[in-house]
């Protein structure tokens, strides 16, 4: 008992709105850790709506941080880092829960672990909640291993040891990517398009859980004459994207109707689907070439956070700034190109001159 007690966690969330399912994640997480940080970045309205329900909940573990939207929570990773006072960390999104066994044992799990980090399995569930797919991330983990880069998708990076939790224990999110993807979409692929360079083997190997993106990606890469070696291009992200959709979207239908999903239909519609992002994505080459200069930079400073310099400072100075004019992912652009032109604000000149 002694060593649980020494051992305690601090819980990490962050949200924009959705204040009610914010709260019912507290309510059902509320026993596992000593405390719970919540970065909050939504509308003012929704920010002081949730205080007040701290209040009335009287949920005295809670502590709330209130931020500027940026279109996703990645840039303010380390920031909810610094945040925590206890030894481990158990990250958690607002959408998701964890199962009756990972409540249960979460104590004793940190207890007897000889890692500084789990892997932990997310079950990807449809309404109903059949299970999609699953992947394996750093969810649990010592704060003082872990360093967040803020680069959208990217796990923590881990300065020791770290071990896949049992399978007993995981993560339900329910996958609502069907419905209305969008929105979501497009919000995501500006943001890939800016700060993330892959191989073609990088996103295989972060699928490795599901055969079928495995076997879908080779499928893709080898028709249009590349290599698993190669980077896949901000064309390349979209495209896969929107590829993901029409195929989960074949397979929902395929299922209804209790049918083989037709592959070959599929591939042949690779060249709809290509005319179909590009009238999303309707980005004139310097503007691609913009993305691409960008994304370097931010690779070799070593991720978001530390490109933009995501400290206190800053965090308060978007709080101080007015910036309702822009949506949360136009701001963080205007972040990033900011940055770019300052940092080559000589070259700029000479060019204007």
């Amino acid at each position: 008992m002694n060593d649980l007690m020494e051992k305690r966690i601090s819980t990490l969330i962050f949200c924009k709105d959705g204040i009610e399912n914010v709260v019912n994640l507290i309510n059902e997480i509320y026993g596992i850790s000593e405390e719970i940080i919540v970065i909050d970045s939504s509308t003012p309205k929704n920010k002081e709506i949730l205080a007040e329900e701290k209040n009335k909940e009287n949920m005295e573990k809670v502590h709330i941080y209130p931020v500027t939207a940026l279109g996703h929570p990645e840039p303010y990773q380390m920031y909810g880092l610094s945040k925590c006072n206890y030894e481990w960390v158990f990250y958690i999104d607002t959408d998701e829960r964890p199962n009756e066994y990972l409540k249960r044992d979460i104590k004793e799990i940190i207890s007897t672990s000889k890692c500084d980090a789990f892997l932990v399995r997310k079950m990807e569930r449809d309404r109903k909640g059949n299970v999609l797919f699953s992947s394996y991330q750093r969810r649990l983990y010592k704060k003082d291993k872990a360093t967040y880069t803020g680069n959208v998708f990217f796990d923590p990076i881990i300065e020791g040891t770290e071990n896949n939790l049992n399978d007993n224990y995981f993560i339900n999110h329910h996958f609502d990517y069907y419905e209305n993807p969008d929105k979501s979409n497009k919000r995501y692929f500006l943001i890939c398009a800016y700060e993330t360079r892959k191989t073609y083997r990088d996103i295989i190997e972060f699928s490795l859980d599901s055969k079928f993106i495995c076997n879908f990606i080779e499928i893709y890469y080898r028709k249009f004459g590349k290599k698993v070696e190669d980077e896949l291009s901000n064309f390349d992200y979209k495209l896969l994207h929107i590829f993901y959709e029409y195929v989960f979207g074949e397979f929902r239908y395929c299922l209804k109707k209790r049918k083989l999903p037709n592959f070959g239909f599929m591939i042949n519609n690779i060249p709809y689907l290509i005319k179909e992002t590009e009238s999303l994505f309707n980005y004139d080459d310097n503007e691609r070439k913009l993305q691409l200069a960008i994304s370097k930079e931010i690779h070799k400073s070593g991720g978001v956070i530390n490109y933009l310099n995501m400290d206190e400072i800053l965090i308060k100075q978007l709080r101080a700034k007015d910036c309702n004019n822009l949506n949360g992912v136009d701001l963080f652009i205007s972040l990033l190109r900011d940055k770019y032109y300052k940092n080559h604000e000589s070259i700029i000149k000479i060019i204007d001159q």
